[in-house]
């Protein structure tokens, strides 16, 4: 586990949730070969891979926002479904494994009768405020649709375990 319940990802984890197969746009824009971005354009992509592989969800939420807005309808959209394919369903993907892993926290505690090292409710509230932006701005991603309700569901199941209350079963949510 890492930082405040946030789920380490594995070694080799894929970023585009296994639907990438080759170089991603992220690489093809690291590499160069897409013409008409600034060298901090392109910066901006290096910090996107860094922020994943160091598992600094806030800033990699962030920075998937930005890289997506630069691309995004740039030489008449024909980069868009590598956008969405590779950086924004992605980072749609990295929030409900984050969102899912600090539910199991919170019930394993629980099961264990241990008090909480950190505050799962905030954790929880700060992966779906950072995260949130993305599924705004790219509404049709796979997965952006059901990021609100993602978020509901987990906070309404974790809140009584938190507070001391016997947990609610499914029907009474």
């Amino acid at each position: 586990m890492g930082w405040h319940g946030i789920q380490n990802l594995p070694p080799g984890f894929d970023v585009t949730g296994g639907k990438g197969a080759g170089t991603t746009i992220v690489e093809r824009v690291i590499k160069g070969e897409i013409p008409g971005l600034s060298p901090a354009q392109k910066d901006a992509f290096k910090d996107l891979q860094r922020n994943l592989l160091h598992q600094d969800y806030a800033r990699y939420f962030e920075s998937s926002l930005n890289c997506a807005n630069l691309l995004f309808g740039m030489k008449e959209g024909i980069y868009n479904a590598a956008v969405m394919k590779d950086i924004v369903e992605p980072a749609i993907a990295v929030a409900f494994a984050q969102m899912e892993s600090i539910r199991k926290e919170v019930a394993r505690y629980a099961a264990a009768k241990r008090k909480m090292e950190y505050d799962a409710v905030s954790s929880l509230r700060q992966m779906y405020t950072k995260s949130r932006p993305i599924a705004l701005a790219y509404p049709t991603a796979a997965g952006a649709e059901k990021l609100d309700s993602t978020y509901e569901a987990v906070l309404k199941e974790i809140e009584p375990v938190l507070s001391g209350a016997p947990p609610r079963a499914p029907s009474e949510q």
